[in-house]
Order: C-alpha cells, then sequence, then structure tokens
C-alpha cells in the first residue's frame, strides 16, 4: 500500500470527485428550475417600475446559492440598467422577489 492511513485516501480521493459530483448536481437541479418573470412593458418617464421575479424549484435539492441578472434595455436610447438578485430556493418550493427599475426615458423597455 502506496498510503500510510485510510483516512487520508478517502480524503483525497472525495476532493478529486467534488467537482464532478457538483457539477452532476447543478445539472439536476437546472432541469427542475423555473423562473417567471412579470413586469409592464413601458413606463412612464422617470417613472420606478415594480417587478416580481418568481423562483420555482421542483427538485428534491434545495438551491442553496441562486443568481439572477435582469437587464432592463429601452429601445429608443440603448440604455440599460442590470439588476441582481441573489436568492436561495427549498426543495419542491417557490419564493417571489419584489424588485424596482427606473429608466431615465419613457418608451418601451
Amino acid at each position: 500500500m502506496f498510503c500510510p492511513s485510510v483516512w487520508i485516501l478517502s480524503g483525497v480521493v472525495f476532493m478529486i470527485m467534488i467537482p464532478g459530483l457538483s457539477f452532476l448536481l447543478n445539472l439536476y437541479v437546472r432541469k427542475h428550475l423555473r423562473i417567471f418573470i412579470k413586469l409592464p412593458a413601458t413606463t412612464a418617464k422617470n417613472s420606478a417600475v415594480t417587478g416580481k421575479v418568481e423562483f420555482r424549484n421542483d427538485s428534491l435539492l434545495p438551491i442553496v446559492r441562486l443568481f439572477c441578472v435582469i437587464t432592463m434595455l429601452n429601445d429608443l436610447t440603448g440604455e440599460q440598467e442590470e439588476l441582481l438578485i441573489q436568492a436561495s430556493v427549498g426543495e419542491k418550493r417557490k419564493k417571489e422577489h419584489t424588485f424596482l427599475l427606473q429608466g431615465a426615458y419613457c418608451g418601451r423597455l
């Protein structure tokens, strides 16, 4: 045997397996995650838009760390605003977040 302890060998094997297991678990959860965004298509000048984003996790595993980037783009001016939402969703649950976006110009967003 080339290793002085079974525990050290087990730890090394486990550390090698962690990235692959993590990748497989992420693929499983990704197939069972649905995201719905609800917000108006137009807004008045300099007024805030209230939107909602709903995360639905239908998997048997919880999602501990979820990142969602919402981008608002004004078709006329090209103005762009980004909002980062961080969430966690338990297994077989849904979570809803309310957010505000504000554009300096009116028009279609």
